[in-house]
């Protein structure tokens, strides 16, 4: 069977943002999305499972005869991506927080980082700080716990959403950053939120997806894998799917879509504590 979709994953919604990014780069392209709600949010938990689960949902995507596999999760991305990159050999692209950009654009050579807690804690992130942060700039790394969980429930709006909004951005608004790096998939979904914080205009927030995007078209040249197709077809497959969770996705999406369960279990049942992501294998920074 010829292989004709890109499989595009995250630990739940937020991956949308990226999705979307590559519907606009790719529209003839087939894309299938899997988001992981039942297990969502991964920014606090281990890699030994974060790594189990991305093994479980590329073995379900590469089912579904995938040319392409994107993480759209940067925390899956950070703890993970080079564990299943060992295993496959089709394209493999990630997501990671957009420091480099960031850090080019800032005038007050201060930017904010918006991250899960184990993106922060990862290899790879002081990697890319070490790599692109340059004498004179600075990084303000903070992590969020609880807003990806917001963007899940559909509470992007509540006041509780609202208030941890203004206690993570206080030390970006404390030390002049200028540019705030999204570094999950589901904060694109609360920019409105998070700009509303800031003095207009005096801030930009960096999202990353427009930039995977690209980067999944490169790949697809160069393994001369773009579609012929004009107009390209997307299904949804959630983990632990209610239908509040339909809901959302349709809602998100913004046009009326199939919601389909998926419900798949771990691969390995005894996962060691650490496995092999060291971020220097990475590919190259589509940034």
């Amino acid at each position: 069977m010829l292989k004709t979709s890109i499989g595009i994953f995250d630990s739940g919604l937020g991956g949308l943002s990226v999705m979307k990014a590559i519907r606009k780069e790719l529209p003839g392209e087939n894309l299938i999305y899997f988001g992981d709600c039942q297990y969502a949010p991964y920014g606090d938990r281990s890699q030994a499972f974060i790594t189990n689960r991305v093994l479980a949902i590329t073995d379900f995507l590469m089912n579904q005869r995938i040319k392409a596999l994107v993480f759209a999760c940067n925390t899956a991305t950070m703890m993970s991506i080079a564990e299943v990159r060992k295993r496959l050999k089709i394209p493999v692209i990630g997501i990671e927080p957009a420091i480099k950009p960031a850090i080019k654009e800032s005038q007050t050579g201060c930017i904010g980082v918006m991250a899960t807690t184990r993106t922060i804690q990862s290899s790879r992130f002081s990697w890319l700080i070490e790599q692109f942060v340059q004498k004179g700039s600075r990084v303000i790394p903070q992590a969020c716990p609880g807003l990806a969980d917001a963007v899940e429930s559909g509470q992007n709006n509540e006041p509780h959403t609202k208030e941890l909004i203004k206690k993570y951005t206080l030390p970006f608004i404390e030390n002049h950053c200028d540019r705030i790096v999204l570094g999950c998939t589901h904060y694109p979904l609360l920019t409105d939120q998070i700009l509303e914080v800031f003095p207009p205009e005096t801030v930009k927030l960096i999202d990353p997806s427009d930039a995977v995007a690209r980067q999944l078209k490169r790949r697809l040249i160069e393994i001369q894998g773009l579609s012929s197709n004009s107009v390209g077809s997307e299904s949804f497959w959630i983990s632990g799917l209610t239908d509040r969770t339909k809901v959302a996705v349709e809602q998100l999406w913004g046009t009326p879509i199939v919601v389909q369960n998926a419900n798949i279990f771990s691969v390995l049942e005894n996962l060691p504590n650490q496995v092999s992501s060291n971020g220097r294998s990475f590919d190259s920074n589509p940034f």
